[in-house]
């Protein structure tokens, strides 16, 4: 069973592909803020366009990789101040482009994707913060990442902070793509149970 997982924004759009045991490719797709709204979202849609076809998205005939994506949940987040009011508003409508241009990619390449809230697919890795989905990640693809604690600063305050690395190069593995992953190991989960479930009833 072929998964492509899409943790989808205007910004950054972290993807996978897995199949059974094995995470295939992962990336992330960068829009630059330079370049305007349509050019950003042109080459969002040409980039997920080319990773539907290089990976074999779901045809009309439902032979090839599996699509899931994360819905868009606008229950989150507080409003401390009209600063964090401002971020956040600025960070869902970066979210709902890049889940609409998602949307908008299936419907041209007769993909029916499944679609999964945040809540929804952290609650079933136990896992409710980026950090934690990140460890268990690196724990299902132990071959291919490790997690290392890593000292920062912020407001003058001495922290430490869990990040996934690659062991072959050392280089940080982006949220995005620790959020797809973990997103798609969960689709991967629910698939397997319902052809399970349709075995037994035939």
């Amino acid at each position: 069973m072929k998964l492509i997982g899409l943790d989808s924004a205007l910004a950054h759009t972290g993807y996978c592909v897995i199949e059974d045991d094995a995470l295939l490719a992962y990336g992330v797709i960068d829009t630059q803020p330079s370049q305007s709204d349509f050019e950003r979202i042109a080459y969002l849609h040409d980039a997920i366009g080319k990773l539907f076809g290089e990976w074999g998205a779901f045809s009309a005939n439902g032979d090839g990789a599996q699509v899931v994506i994360e819905k868009t949940d606008w229950s989150r987040g507080a409003r401390n101040s009209r600063a964090d009011w401002i971020i956040e508003t600025r960070a869902r409508e970066s979210l709902a482009v890049g889940v609409t241009t998602a949307f908008s990619v299936c419907i041209e390449t007769g993909v029916t994707p499944l679609v999964l809230g945040p809540n929804e697919w952290h609650r079933e890795i136990g896992a409710s913060r980026k950090e934690g989905v990140a460890a268990y990640v690196a724990t299902v693809f132990a071959d291919q990442f490790e997690v290392v604690c890593k000292e920062s600063q912020r407001n003058g305050k001495r922290r430490f902070e869990r990040i996934v690395r690659e062991r072959a190069t050392g280089k940080r593995v982006p949220d995005h793509v620790t959020d797809a992953v973990g997103m798609a190991l969960v689709a991967q989960r629910r698939l397997q149970l319902e052809k399970r479930i349709q075995r037994q009833e035939r």
